[in-house]
């Protein structure tokens, strides 16, 4: 597909955002999970949608990043407005199903509309390297979160797996936003040949990410007291079921909501 006229693009993003659309209807018909709430149901259903689509775009955003080694300068190529394209048809999907749902969030809905405004400027300007490189950053956390989420609302929170899950979550999302994003906000701000509103659309997902960066550094401190309270008291976690002696902990269905998605 030829992918230089606003005709082709503008078929791309409609298609994407058919197919993500489809994909969660499939999901919705074939899979019942008849022990959780409606909206439980939904939010899980969703969240298989919302791994693969990280996934995808995690790995096509990594091999431009690595492999192609565009510079901030460069003008767009076909994998470039491709990767953006089926991402912001995804995440328009998204929001909307959020909403039908009633899942969706303030959060939700500022990282979702600082995500579209990046990729159309992106596409506009024909400058989209800086997006790519955020989309790599942000989705490689992706995974974990949904993942840990998963296992929440399955009844492993107090599990290894979920432990495992959590930290991987915590500490990817810290060092990929916290490091790496802080330096596209930086480079976001000195380049100038690089779209305005794209610019702007980095800087406020990198200030989002720096207030739910605070949060997970609270959690991770909560999260070593938590295994210092387990091995003072010699009550383990297992591995994929919850220890009936975890009732014993004073934390045990005292932890605070978290509000990193």
């Amino acid at each position: 597909m030829d992918l230089d006229t606003r005709e082709s693009q503008v078929f791309l993003a409609i298609v994407s955002f058919v197919v993500w659309t489809t994909l969660c209807a499939l999901v919705e018909s074939n899979i019942t999970f008849k022990s959780l709430a409606p909206k439980v149901d939904h939010d899980v259903k969703n969240r298989f949608v919302g791994i693969i689509h990280g996934l995808l775009t995690c790995i096509l955003a990594g091999y431009n990043v690595f492999h192609d080694q565009p510079s901030y300068t460069d003008k767009n190529s076909d994998l470039q407005i491709f990767i953006l394209l089926i991402s912001m048809g995804y995440f328009v999907y998204d929001y909307l199903a959020c909403v039908y749902y009633g899942i969706a969030d303030k959060a939700l809905a500022i990282h979702h509309s600082l995500g579209v405004i990046g990729y159309l400027s992106g596409i506009y300007a024909n400058n989209s390297t800086l997006a790519i490189c955020g989309i790599f950053y942000g989705e490689c956390s992706n995974s974990s979160m949904h993942i840990r989420a998963l296992l929440r609302i399955f009844g492993k929170r107090h599990t290894l797996i979920h432990e495992l899950f959590d930290f991987l979550y915590l500490t990817i999302y810290i060092i990929a936003r916290g490091v790496f994003v802080t330096n596209l906000a930086y480079n976001a701000i000195l380049i100038s040949e690089i779209p305005l509103f794209l610019r702007i659309a980095c800087c406020g997902l990198w200030a989002q990410s720096a207030l739910f960066i605070k949060e997970m550094v609270f959690i991770l401190k909560r999260k070593r007291l938590q295994i210092k309270e387990r091995q003072k008291k010699g009550i383990p976690y297992f591995w994929f079921t919850e220890n009936l002696e975890i009732k014993k902990l004073s934390y045990f269905k005292k932890d605070a909501k978290e509000a990193i998605f």
